[in-house]
């Protein structure tokens, strides 16, 4: 239980040991969000995610990662940020899959309409990093060009 007393030192302790719960219980989401509040060590975080096989449990992590992370500290900005286009080029490609093989289901219209939730929060990103964090348009168009590769 957190405490106003608390240091911040033992704060990130309970807050991770939170998360560490959270991750045992199988609850990848509350346990992105409570390891993404610590200093616990990106790729020990990045690791158990990735483990744990839930991308948008890792995409959120990567998310709040790269909102925190220093202007000055460019390398790992780009690192996130080319990560998390890639999550979202992957969730495209996944679409497109399903909506080919279900062409002649009623599916294809929910997969549609979740295909366009995809297309406003990739926009969302592109708009909100791109200035902030030095998201190179020109990268960008190099990897989605990639992607079809």
């Amino acid at each position: 239980m957190l405490t106003p007393n608390q240091t911040a030192p033992q704060r990130d302790l309970v807050i991770a040991a939170q998360g560490d719960a959270y991750l045992f219980q199988q609850q990848y989401a509350k346990a992105a969000e409570r390891y993404a509040q610590t200093t616990r060590s990106f790729e020990q975080v990045a690791l158990a995610l990735v483990d744990s096989g839930d991308r948008d449990a890792l995409q959120y992590y990567l998310v709040a990662r790269l909102e925190r992370t220093k202007k000055g500290d460019l390398t790992q900005r780009m690192m996130l940020a080319t990560w998390l286009v890639e999550f979202y080029l992957s969730k495209y490609n996944d679409l497109d899959d399903l909506i080919a093989s279900e062409s002649a289901a009623h599916d294809v219209e929910d997969l549609k309409a979740e295909r366009m939730v995809l297309d406003k929060d990739l926009k969302r990103f592109f708009e909100t990093y791109q200035v902030c964090w030095g998201l190179s348009l020109g990268f960008i168009f190099d990897l989605i060009g990639s992607m079809g590769s």
